[in-house]
């Protein structure tokens, strides 16, 4: 417990409590999801070469840096800190790959949210209960599309769930997912 709980503080520190709470169990279950957080961050401009490996170098590198989000002036110069930080070889030791590449894969989800303005961790629990129907670049097709539309991933879960009260809010939430799944 002690060491998943370590592991938990270092997450909250690098992509926040809420970010942390939803997708440390949701990898941990499904670490195939990894290399899709990584091609839907490569088809978003956000990673270089959308592979398991650059997200798990990602995420040593964040675990390891000496900053937070919050002494940025905005997530893009964190991130690209992040990108560049140099890790101390021995440090790296005390994380296994498992980790590394959560840390890496929640930055990523993370980085995907600001550079789009919409919430879209919760999607990732569709994602994981449909893997057969969401391929990376269809997932792109869903955030594009609600992001243009200013409207929050997210919702699309909580739509399923019939958390979404207002018939207007679920007609539009509807409406984007046909759209999304038509691109």
């Amino acid at each position: 417990m002690g060491f998943w709980s370590s592991l938990g503080d270092a997450l909250n520190a690098v992509v926040g409590v809420a970010i942390s709470v939803v997708l440390t169990p949701l990898l941990i279950a499904n670490p195939w999801l990894i290399p899709v957080v990584a091609l839907v961050a490569l088809g978003l401009g956000l990673l270089e070469k959308g592979t398991p490996e650059e997200v798990e170098e990602l995420g040593d590198k964040a675990l390891q840096c000496d900053k937070t989000p919050d002494d940025f002036d905005n997530f893009d110069q964190y991130f690209d800190y992040v990108k560049n930080f140099e890790v101390d070889p021995e440090k790296s030791k005390t994380f296994t790959p498992e980790e590394k590449k959560i840390a890496g894969a929640e930055l990523t989800v993370l980085a995907i949210e600001e550079k789009n303005g919409i919430k879209v961790a919760e999607f990732f629990k569709n994602v994981a209960e449909n893997k057969d129907h969401f391929t990376p670049s269809k997932i792109e097709n869903y955030i594009k599309t609600f992001s243009e539309a200013g409207v929050d991933l997210d919702k699309v879960r909580a739509n399923d769930m019939g958390k979404i009260e207002k018939q207007s809010d679920r007609d539009k939430i509807d409406n984007l997912v046909k759209k999304a799944e038509e691109l």
